[in-house]
């Protein structure tokens, strides 16, 4: 557990003594140095992030000028902070580890038919964005990776430009691919 003194002593209280040694989890846990860049979030506390409900994450401690101090709901996000650590329990999304297989029974007509799904929209967005709609190429990478839902493709496209291009673009496509993608998986799941 990792918490303040005050509340691992009621934690103790309710759960039991502490245990040395080595334990064991059911199901798959990683931990993750990230750093805080986006200026957004400077200033808002954990609690109101909610990394534990939106992306199933626990930030068990904040690295802050050198110390590592515990994270609570109520910590909030500061510029001097170097790093969150970030425990994410990964359940059910042991899908990696049996790719091979599942490429050996299903063979490669899988492989390439999910690649076709990737890029071929990839390629029709660019040039629909770059010819027909002939948006900027910063502008046309934010949308491109707003389109996607791709936080990380937006990380990788605003550290190219220090300009807003890319962000305002993702910001305004993001909500409504959320959404289209909510109800076109609704569809789907409701014709099948």
């Amino acid at each position: 557990m990792v918490g303040t003194e005050e509340d691992l002593g009621k934690a103790r209280l309710y759960i039991g003594k502490d245990v040395d040694g080595k334990i064991e989890f059911n199901c798959i846990l990683k931990k993750r140095k990230t750093n805080v860049t986006k200026r957004e979030i400077m200033g808002k506390t954990l609690g109101a992030l909610n990394l534990n409900n939106t992306f199933n994450i626990q930030v068990s401690r904040i690295t802050r000028n050198g110390f590592e101090i515990p994270a609570t709901g109520n910590t909030r996000i500061n510029i001097g902070d170097i790093g969150l650590y970030l425990f994410l329990a990964v359940v059910g999304t042991t899908a990696g580890a049996t790719i091979v297989a599942t490429i050996r029974e299903f063979g490669m007509p899988l492989l390439f038919s999910g690649i076709i799904v990737t890029i071929f929209p990839l390629i029709v967005s660019s040039f629909v964005c770059s010819k027909i709609l002939k948006i900027s190429f910063l502008r046309m990478l934010g949308v491109i990776t707003g389109g996607m839902t791709s936080t990380p493709g937006l990380a990788a496209t605003t550290s190219i430009s220090n300009t807003p291009y890319a962000s305002t673009a993702y910001a305004t496509v993001y909500p409504v691919a959320l959404i289209g993608m909510i109800i076109f998986t609704k569809l789907i799941v409701f014709i099948i």
